[in-house]
């Protein structure tokens, strides 16, 4: 039986990355893989933002969501990336306030729709470079 049990583990933990996702250990993050965009949100516990600030330096885009007036962080943002010429990237929900993205160099537009009010910002990336927008609603 525990033999059984450790092959179950080993094969659920060369599955995770196969099926599009990798766990960041302890933190319940998951990095995801869209269309060659690697990308992993969160950051609502403490565990998870320290996870994110360990991480960033592997990614080249954070997008942060937030209340405007307050501050309140979001969570659940429609997150959209498009290439400027049209090509579609990423759709997905973070699952956080902070979203990061690792994105080849170039021009994109970047499309947060949260309780239904989206806002596309345009943003160009540059090799060796991490960079910021931030959508307030």
């Amino acid at each position: 039986m525990k033999v059984m049990m450790k092959l179950f583990i080993a094969l659920l933990l060369v599955s995770l990355p196969a099926a599009g996702g990798c766990l960041a250990q302890g933190s319940g993050l998951v990095t995801r893989s869209q269309n060659g965009v690697l990308y992993v949100s969160g950051g609502i516990a403490a565990d998870q933002q320290q996870a994110l600030r360990a991480q960033r330096s592997e990614f080249n885009l954070q997008l942060t969501f937030a209340a405007k007036g307050s501050g309140e962080f979001l969570v659940d943002v429609q997150v959209s990336i498009d290439s400027g010429s049209g090509i579609h990237f990423v759709d997905a929900i973070s699952e956080g306030p902070i979203f990061l993205a690792k994105l080849a160099p170039g021009t994109y537009q970047v499309t947060a729709t949260s309780h239904g009010a989206a806002q596309t910002k345009s943003i160009s990336i540059v090799a060796g470079a991490v960079r910021e927008l931030y959508f307030y609603w």
